[in-house]
């Protein structure tokens, strides 16, 4: 929640930039005008949203990751992970795209606030246009989850294997493999994140 928070200004000014199809600056500006707290807009489906859709994601993860270390030939566990990372992510997109959809609309100024932002969705689109973009959210997130959560779980055992520790990963390892991981990731797919916004 803690990094959901600082970086969401960050995310603000993105999400102003490609929807408005605006320079950093213009967006910035635009947001100034609009007061400090426009930098937050959309902060509290993004955190609830991102939080609830995460613990599926990470639950449902560890579980068809187990059940294929369970049931395969070992071979295949490590292919697998990448399968169980795309299973994952369909079962948390049910939460996190009306939180995505309904943060960028409030972000983008389409919506005043959470609340009327709500009812005006349902009233204006009713269930079905909560997952407005599901497939565009799809198509960025399913490959990036299942490069993120199988290059996580295999650059663990590199930087683990890379300090002498084999088999076995330290709180340091597991940091530095989601850092390379997430920057790695985040930079591959950022295009298919501006199709998504659009």
């Amino acid at each position: 929640v803690a990094g959901d928070l600082a970086l969401h200004p960050v995310d603000t000014i993105k999400t102003v930039q490609q929807a408005s199809g605006i320079g950093f600056g213009a967006a910035f500006a635009e947001l100034s005008a609009r007061g400090p707290l426009a930098f937050y807009d959309g902060v509290v489906p993004y955190v609830v949203g991102d939080g609830l859709s995460g613990a599926v994601k990470f639950a449902v993860y560890e579980r068809t990751k187990a059940w294929a270390a369970e049931h395969l030939d070992e071979k295949w566990v490590p292919a697998a992970r990448f399968a169980c990372a795309a299973v994952a992510f369909l079962a948390c997109s049910v939460i996190l795209v009306p939180g995505e959809l309904l943060k960028s609309r409030i972000q983008a100024g389409a919506y005043p606030d959470l609340i009327r932002g709500l009812g005006m969705l349902f009233q204006e689109e009713g269930l079905v246009g909560a997952f407005t973009g599901y497939q565009a959210t799809l198509f960025r997130d399913v490959p990036y989850t299942m490069a993120e959560l199988g290059c996580y779980d295999a650059l663990k055992g590199v930087v683990a294997a890379a300090r002498g520790r084999r088999g076995q990963t330290s709180a340091e390892d597991e940091l530095a493999a989601a850092a390379l991981t997430g920057g790695l990731v985040g930079f591959l797919t950022n295009p298919l994140d501006v199709v998504k916004t659009r």
